[in-house]
């Protein structure tokens, strides 16, 4: 009882909903039978749907024709056979199908301008209907229709960085559907920034402990008016205003820095309307006020002489050293950034406390290195002989090395020659044969002619001093040729 209906339509069908109350008390009910009367043609109702075989009081009669009215009773059926009719429903279909709903716009749409053009991303629409989009830049169309779905960007190579000022862009994407439909419009701006003013080139610090001076050549660019020079610490730190200058000037000296400190520099092309966007820029560290001590100070004793060496301090101001030997000043100044002093004519078994201070170019002495030595009470081993290398063509081997000293004074008082030693290889291991016991004079190379072509020798060369010889130098392995 109670039969009720309702017609719909959509895009691609029409439909009428039917609904029914069950027959009171009456738990048997096994399905319902629908009989239904559809003009022209029809004059009574006809058994539409014989047996439901569900007890559901709802039932949907789709496929059916536009504009057409419809009639329609229910009856139960349980087990005592086929019910009582229900009250008919005469329901009218809608004369047209539903129009399509409107397709989706583009989602999300994003615009970043690229070194090759504007790149335009975006999210399709999810819709069946899709075939392609419409492109708008500025109001005109650029793009009719992509033909495409496969690619939800597109980019435009037909626009420019103005060399005045920054250009925006105005872009409208729509969807375009197979069925002739449009969607609504998705909208973005860019702005496409103009072209960088160029930098200034060339940039060169130079530091004092007080100061930093910035060199550079001026940039070759016609909209630059001016220069910005910037000063920061470590990379994260933020870069600091330090001053304007003129497009002519090409130098600044920075008084405001600490000394041992790191600072990195910026100079930025500026015009009037705004400044380059790139960051060209160098870094420095100030000097100590003080020049550095020298490090690693060594004392080589002897019987009567102490031979000094050190790691200069790392400071471009370097220009000599003090050498002081118990308090006194036996060196004002060397002169020279050499690292080796042979200080000669001492007295033997004797304590010796020396203290070697850097000098820079304007004349101030920095903090002295020191070192104490005891020297030798009888006269010891030279000093080796170092970088020993062996050559060999025409049958025979040049060997050459470096003396222990390069001071003159070493050498000549210090050096009667060298002994050199050798051994075949394969040998009979062991250390090296003797072949020249001492040369008698302090040239640094000698040749063996007395080799075998084809055949493998080491080499070994010592200093000698009135017979005694130094440590071994260090091998040289060479076939003879």
């Amino acid at each position: 009882s109670n039969l009720t209906g309702e017609a719909a339509v959509t895009t691609t069908d029409v439909s009428i909903t039917l609904n029914w109350d069950a027959p009171a008390g009456d738990a048997d009910v096994t399905g319902y039978q629908i009989r239904r009367r559809s003009p022209p043609g029809e004059t009574t109702l006809q058994v539409y749907v014989e047996y439901t075989g569900s007890t559901a009081t709802e039932y949907v009669d789709s496929g059916l024709e536009l504009d057409t009215v419809y009639v329609y009773r229910v009856k139960a059926i349980g087990a005592g056979g086929v019910g009582e009719q229900s009250n008919f429903v005469r329901l009218t279909t809608p004369d047209a199908y539903a129009p399509p709903p409107p397709l989706p716009a583009p989602a999300n749409l994003v615009g970043r301008s690229r070194w090759n053009g504007i790149m335009l991303v975006w999210d399709a629409p999810d819709d069946d209907r899709l075939s392609g989009y419409r492109i708008e830049r500025d109001g005109d169309v650029v793009v009719e229709d992509t033909g495409t779905t496969t690619f939800d960007s597109w980019t435009d190579h037909d626009v420019e960085a103005s060399r005045s000022g920054d250009t925006v862009y105005e872009y409208r994407v729509f969807a375009l559907g197979s069925d002739g439909s449009v969607s609504e419009v998705a909208s973005v701006s860019v702005t496409v920034l103009m072209v960088s003013l160029s930098n200034p080139r060339n940039l060169s610090l130079t530091a004092t402990h007080n100061t930093v001076t910035l060199t550079w050549d001026s940039p070759d660019d016609d909209r630059v008016t001016g220069l910005r020079i910037e000063r920061g610490g470590w990379q994260d730190e933020e870069l600091a205003f330090v001053a304007d200058v003129g497009l002519t000037q090409t130098t600044y000296v920075d008084t405001t820095v600490a000394e041992d400190t790191y600072y990195f520099y910026s100079i930025r092309s500026t015009a009037p309307n705004g400044t380059s966007r790139s960051t060209y820029g160098k870094s420095i560290w100030t000097y100590p006020e003080r020049i550095p001590a020298p490090f690693k100070l060594r004392a080589l004793p002897h019987h009567d002489l102490v031979r000094l060496n050190w790691t200069a301090p790392g400071d471009d101001r370097l220009a000599g050293y003090r050498i002081e030997r118990d308090g006194e000043v036996v060196v004002e100044n060397t002169g020279s950034t050499d690292t080796t002093y042979g200080d000669y004519n001492l007295e033997r078994s004797t304590r010796y406390e020396y203290q070697i201070s850097a000098i820079a170019s304007d004349g101030t002495v920095g903090d002295p290195a020191s070192v104490g030595v005891t020297t030798l009470a009888d006269p010891g081993k030279p000093d080796q002989p170092y970088s020993l290398r062996a050559t060999s063509a025409s049958g025979s081997v040049t060997l050459t090395w470096s003396p222990p000293s390069n001071d003159p004074v070493y050498i000549s008082d210090y050096l009667s020659g060298y002994q050199i030693l050798r051994r075949p290889v394969p040998g009979n291991g062991g250390d090296l044969r003797i072949i020249v016991a001492d040369t008698g004079n302090t040239e640094t190379t000698y040749v063996d002619n007395d080799v075998e072509v084809g055949k493998r020798y080491f080499y070994q060369v010592k200093a000698v001093n009135d017979g005694v010889a130094s440590r071994k130098s260090n091998n040289a392995r060479v076939l003879v040729e």
